[in-house]
């Protein structure tokens, strides 16, 4: 936010209203600002029981050896295939190799090459494990009754959090990564347990099962704020050294400079990522304690809040003042704005593995949308103001002239973009 001080959006706002500068066009508007060992049951079904000792501890003694020998990591489970030679009795592994999803399965032990390439495919299991036990808890969840409200029903169609093949698009797709800490993958799956269980409605998120560093998240703007009802992306990379370190946030701002927290570069500035120094020390990275978490429910409350000017730093030293009040209030009108160009773009482009999200959210938002339209469009309500039906409010509270011009133009571009996503108008 170094560069805010020099660049202050509300002053730009007060040299234009007193140069009478007008509404812009639709163009201009438009413009970019463990191991299991699995024996088999049978396998002594045909001995006799008072067989000779020394050939069990002979076998023994043969499987102790093999697994000895068997390059696989802690935590796989492994089974093994194989038949008793009565001559010998020595273990005759079976020529045949699969991989599952949730174990593998090595019988062949002549073939060490072969071994070693499907433990590169070892690194997809414990996602996979943790996406099935995800896939079925979903499953019960969509199969009981619960609250009828939008974001409820939104979580249901499109879970808020759910596994990818990849996301070739990413932000950090071709960054170089190789974890020093040893326990990385542990830590990774602890924080998809915890995004699983603890994202709240308005917050989605899709991880990578082959690259498990990547992160990417769709955050749904507050109500009560300039922002309400956009969608916001977010692209996030488990640093080679996490938990130690932070993780590092990029923010899609298709050229807009919507909060003083969020650059028109992707930079997101908060003091949890390292990017911005917090005034209190709970205020920064704490290695064990914070988490992924509580960086995205961090940016939606803190940073994408009621009053972004006061994000500022100094600038909150005029809060609840007169002169504050009026410089909040024109800062809202512009970042109101630009989260209704940020909705055209989203819903242009939207992003991947989110299109579905995308779709359902605008044709579900889009009634409510345009209602806080026409009431910032005829002063009946403050840019960011909760509009909970169009008839709430019919006196005149303010708004600068520009403010509403710019508002009915955006209405109509957003009324065409909503149509030609499936909005059907509410008579």
């Amino acid at each position: 936010m170094d560069d805010l001080a020099n660049n202050n959006p509300s002053a730009t706002m007060e040299e234009e209203e007193e140069a009478g500068i007008g509404a812009k066009s639709d163009d201009e508007l438009m413009e970019s600002n463990s191991i299991d060992y699995d024996f088999d049951e049978d396998f002594h079904g045909d001995e006799s029981e008072d067989e000779d000792e020394d050939d069990y501890d002979y076998f023994a003694s043969q499987m102790e050896s093999y697994f000895d020998d068997l390059d696989c990591p802690t935590g796989v489970e492994v089974s093994v295939q194989f038949s008793l030679d009565d001559d010998n009795k020595s273990i005759q592994p079976q020529n045949n190799t699969q991989i599952s999803s949730s174990k593998v399965v090595v019988t062949d032990i002549d073939d060490q090459t072969q071994i070693n390439n499907n433990i590169k495919e070892l690194q997809l299991i414990s996602s996979t494990t943790l996406k099935e036990d995800h896939n079925n808890d979903h499953a019960n969840k969509a199969n009981s009754s619960g609250s009828s409200s939008s974001t409820t029903v939104e979580a249901k169609l499109f879970p808020t959090f759910d596994f990818v093949d990849d996301i070739p698009d990413h932000y950090y797709f071709n960054s170089k990564f190789k974890p020093t800490n040893k326990n990385w993958t542990k830590v990774i799956q602890d924080e998809w347990k915890s995004l699983k269980t603890g994202l709240p409605e308005t917050i989605f998120v899709r991880v990578s099962e082959s690259r498990m560093e990547l992160l990417r998240a769709v955050i749904v703007g507050p109500p009560g704020t300039p922002y309400h009802d956009g969608l916001f992306t977010f692209d996030c990379i488990f640093c080679e050294s996490y938990p130690y370190k932070p993780p590092s946030v990029y923010y899609y701002s298709s050229g807009l400079r919507i909060n003083p927290n969020l650059y028109n570069n992707g930079k997101v500035c908060l003091s949890l990522l390292g990017t911005w120094e917090g005034k209190n020390k709970c205020e920064n990275w704490e290695p064990g304690r914070s988490t992924m978490l509580q960086v995205l429910v961090s940016i939606q409350a803190l940073i994408l809040n009621a009053q972004p000017y006061f994000n500022e730093p100094g600038f909150e030293i005029t809060s609840a003042t007169p002169e504050g009040d009026r410089a909040s209030q024109r800062y809202n009108e512009t970042a109101l704005i630009l989260s209704f160009k940020t909705m055209l773009y989203t819903m242009r482009n939207p992003p991947m593995h989110f299109k579905d999200l995308v779709v359902h959210h605008f044709q579900n938002r889009a009634q409510a949308i345009l209602v806080a339209c026409e009431a910032y469009s005829k002063g009946q309500a403050l840019a960011g103001s909760e509009i909970i039906n169009k008839n709430q409010s019919t006196e005149t509270t303010s708004g600068s002239s520009k403010f509403k011009t710019e508002v009915s133009q955006m209405m109509k571009l957003l009324l065409t973009s909503f149509l030609q996503n499936g909005y059907t108008p509410n008579n």
